[in-house]
């Protein structure tokens, strides 16, 4: 059964769909994910 996932950024400009199994979900926290993405943690789906 594929399930239907939907998200977005914060601010509301950017929204995305797609169906189908999560795999290989990952969160990140070294140094350079930190800085790229300007958080603690980066999550990889």
């Amino acid at each position: 059964m594929n399930a239907l996932h939907t998200g977005g950024c914060h601010c509301g400009q950017l929204r995305y769909q797609f169906s189908g199994p999560l795999r290989d979900i990952a969160h990140c926290h070294c140094s350079i994910c930190r800085r790229v993405r300007g958080g603690i943690v980066t999550t990889w789906i």
